[in-house]
């Protein structure tokens, strides 16, 4: 925004900062508190102490139970991180026009952003889990001889500059000068692709 237009817009600006702001923090509440739940219950999972889940690790209850509470924090960690990187933009917009405002000082949105910076720190020193479902690695395709053979045969194909010569405008394109030009010797242009029958 340029000063003239932060000067005639900026009540609004500061408003729509507050808005989206207050409305984060409520938002970052209970996500913290979800995290800390499904942390905790990931640790239980893991030491086996609760009751209906001991046994082996096989277990498919357990099993289930570890991917649903894996899901869930993936699903909390990502709003989590996406919230606090908007509001990073907002404030790096706020403080960017500041000084130009009358509002700089404006206690409300400096309240916001120290608030939602404890969450940040707070959710920060929250171990993250060891998840399951992120160590499932896919395994690359397996090269098969006959794909590798492909590959080494394309790539010492020596390169070949194709020339076209067009036909005059007095030669008849039926006639055998014009038939011998245009064939292609079929052995050389076949040699290359003999690999393909291995």
């Amino acid at each position: 925004m340029r000063s003239e237009e932060l000067a005639k817009y900026g009540d609004q600006f500061l408003k729509l900062v507050i808005c989206y702001l207050s409305a984060y923090e409520v938002e970052l509440g209970p996500l913290i508190n979800n995290i800390r739940i499904v942390v905790n219950n990931l640790k239980v999972l893991n030491q086996g102490e609760e009751k209906s889940l001991r046994g082996n690790s096989d277990n498919p209850v357990v099993t289930s139970s570890r991917k649903r509470l894996e899901e869930e924090y993936l699903d909390f960690e990502s709003k989590m991180v996406t919230t606090f990187s908007v509001v990073d933009d907002i404030k790096e917009q706020f403080f960017a026009q500041q000084e130009n405002l009358s509002w700089k000082n404006e206690p409300r949105v400096k309240e916001l952003f120290a608030a939602i910076n404890q969450i940040k720190e707070e959710f920060e020193s929250i171990e993250r889990p060891v998840l399951q479902i992120e160590k499932k690695v896919s395994t690359p395709k397996a090269v098969t001889p006959s794909r590798r053979r492909l590959q080494r045969s394309f790539s010492e194909l020596p390169a070949q500059r194709i020339e076209v010569v067009p036909v005059e405008k007095d030669e008849d394109p039926h006639s055998s000068l014009v038939k011998d030009r245009r064939s292609l010797d079929s052995e050389a242009e076949l040699a290359p692709l003999e690999f393909l029958q291995d």
